[in-house]
C-alpha cells in the first residue's frame, strides 16, 4: 500500500504501443478530474545516450503519436536519457503523485528472459501506479505472447525487447 497524495501530477512513460496512448488518455482525464484543480501530466519517452539522428526522430514521432489530438494544456513531453529504464523512469517519477503506463504485448520468452517493464515498475515505485491494458481474448493473448509482433530498435541492428541494458534494456519494448 503507497500513502495517498493528492493529485498533482501524472508521469506516463511510454514506449510507442497502443496501450502507450490508452495511458495517456485515461492519464489526462484523471487529470482534468482532479480534486485540487488541474494535475500536470508529463509523458516521457527513455532513449539510449547520445541517439543518433533516426532514433531521434523515432521518439519525436512516439510521442506526437500517443499525444496527438489530446487537447490540454497542463500536457508536456520529455525525453530521458539512460541505458536503463526501469531506473530512469523511477528517478524521472520522484516528485509525482502517480504513474500510468501501459503494459507491453512481448513475448512470454522476452517477459521471461528480460522481465516485464510495467510490472516491475509497478513494484518498485514509492507512488501508485495504474497499468493500462487493451482487453483481448484468451486466444489472442497467447497469440501475442507467443508469436510478438513487434521488436525495438538501436541503431541499425534489431534487438529483442531489454537486450542491451543491464537493469531492463536501452529500450522499453513497444507495449
Amino acid at each position: 500500500y503507497r500513502k495517498y497524495r493528492p493529485l498533482r501530477s501524472i508521469l506516463v512513460p511510454v514506449a510507442g504501443g497502443p496501450n502507450s496512448r490508452k495511458a495517456v488518455r485515461l492519464a489526462v482525464d484523471m487529470a482534468r478530474l482532479g480534486a485540487d484543480g488541474p494535475a500536470r501530466v508529463v509523458v516521457c519517452h527513455v532513449a539510449p545516450l547520445h541517439p543518433n539522428l533516426r532514433r531521434q526522430v523515432r521518439i519525436n514521432q512516439i510521442l506526437g503519436e500517443v499525444t496527438e489530438g489530446i487537447q490540454y494544456e497542463h500536457l508536456v513531453t520529455r525525453i530521458v536519457e539512460s541505458n536503463h529504464v526501469i531506473g530512469a523512469i523511477l528517478e524521472a517519477a520522484k516528485g509525482f503523485d502517480l504513474i500510468v503506463i501501459g503494459t507491453t504485448h512481448q513475448s512470454l520468452l522476452a517477459n521471461l528472459r528480460f522481465g516485464n517493464i510495467p510490472e516491475q515498475i509497478a513494484q518498485r515505485a514509492t507512488v501508485s501506479v495504474i497499468l493500462v491494458k487493451s482487453r483481448s481474448t484468451a486466444l489472442q493473448s497467447f497469440i501475442n505472447q507467443v508469436f510478438p509482433t513487434g521488436s525495438t530498435t538501436n541503431g541499425n541492428e534489431t534487438l529483442p525487447a531489454e537486450a542491451t541494458a543491464e537493469e531492463s534494456g536501452a529500450l522499453p519494448p513497444a507495449d
